[in-house]
C-alpha cells in the first residue's frame, strides 16, 4: 500500500503538467503533437501494464502511467528544443505560446509594466523603437496607442495587483509589426467583447474600438491562466 501511494504521488505529479500542456496545444490546434503524445502514452501504458502486472500486480498500472507521462514530457522537451534550436524550459516555451520568436535582438523590444506611469513610458519607447525601423511613422504611433490602451485596460479591469500579477509586452518589427502582450490577470478576450458592442452606444469602449480598427488581425489565447494577445499592424 505504501509503495502504491508513492507511485500514485509521482504519477499525479507528472500527469497534471502533461494534461495542462495538452490542453494548451489543443487550444492552439497543435493536434499532431497532441495525437503523437496521446498515442505513445497509451501504447506505453498498455504494453508495460501487460508485461508488468504478472510481476508487480496492481502496482504495474501506476508504474506504467508514470513512465507514460515521463515519455510524454520528454516528447515535449524534444519538440521545444527542435523549435528553439536551444534548451529552453521556460513556461511560455513549454506551452508553445505564439510569440514571433526567431527574430534578431535588434528587431524586438520587451517591456514589463506595473503601473500607469510605466504604461506612459512604454508608449514613448514603442513609438521610438518602431519609428526607427519602419518608414510609416503613423504605424509606429498606432503601435504605441495599441500598447497603451491594452495595458491600461489590463491595469484597470483585469484585477491587477502590484507585486502579484505581471504584464509583459513584446513588440517585433520584422517583416510585419507585431505586438504580443502576456498577463496573468482576469481572462479577457477583446474580440468577444467587441462582438457585444452596442452600435447605438458608440461612446462605449472607444479604446478597444480604436485597437480593432487599427489592427490587421487580433488573436487571443488563454492557457494555464496566462492571457496572450497578439496584434498585427
Amino acid at each position: 500500500c505504501k509503495e502504491m501511494f508513492k507511485l500514485g504521488f509521482w504519477y499525479y505529479l507528472l500527469n497534471i503538467p502533461v494534461n495542462l500542456l495538452l490542453s494548451s496545444y489543443k487550444v492552439q490546434d497543435r493536434m499532431m503533437l497532441v495525437n503523437t503524445m496521446s498515442f505513445f502514452e497509451t501504447a506505453v501504458i498498455g504494453v508495460l501494464a501487460m508485461l508488468l502486472v504478472p510481476v508487480l500486480d496492481i502496482r504495474a498500472v501506476w508504474l506504467s502511467g508514470l513512465i507514460g507521462d515521463a515519455i510524454s514530457l520528454s516528447l515535449i522537451f524534444i519538440s521545444v528544443f527542435a523549435e528553439k534550436k536551444r534548451l529552453d524550459m521556460s513556461w511560455a516555451s513549454l506551452l508553445k505560446l505564439p510569440d514571433d520568436f526567431g527574430t534578431n535582438a535588434d528587431e524586438y523590444i520587451e517591456y514589463s509594466v506595473r503601473s500607469k506611469e510605466e504604461v506612459s513610458e512604454v508608449f514613448d519607447v514603442v513609438i521610438s523603437f518602431c519609428g526607427q525601423r519602419i518608414p510609416e511613422k503613423k504605424r509606429a504611433y498606432w503601435a504605441g496607442l495599441c500598447v497603451e490602451e491594452i495595458a491600461n485596460n489590463i491595469l484597470q479591469h483585469g484585477f491587477y495587483k502590484e507585486d502579484h500579477n505581471t504584464i509583459d509586452i513584446r513588440v517585433v518589427c520584422k517583416d510585419s509589426l507585431t505586438i504580443r502582450i502576456h498577463d496573468d490577470c482576469r481572462k479577457f478576450d477583446p474580440r468577444e467583447h467587441m462582438r457585444l458592442f452596442d452600435k447605438n452606444s458608440p461612446e462605449k469602449a472607444i479604446g478597444l474600438r480604436m485597437v480593432a480598427k487599427l489592427a490587421c488581425s487580433i488573436d487571443y489565447y488563454n492557457n494555464a491562466g496566462i492571457n496572450t494577445l497578439m496584434i498585427k499592424l
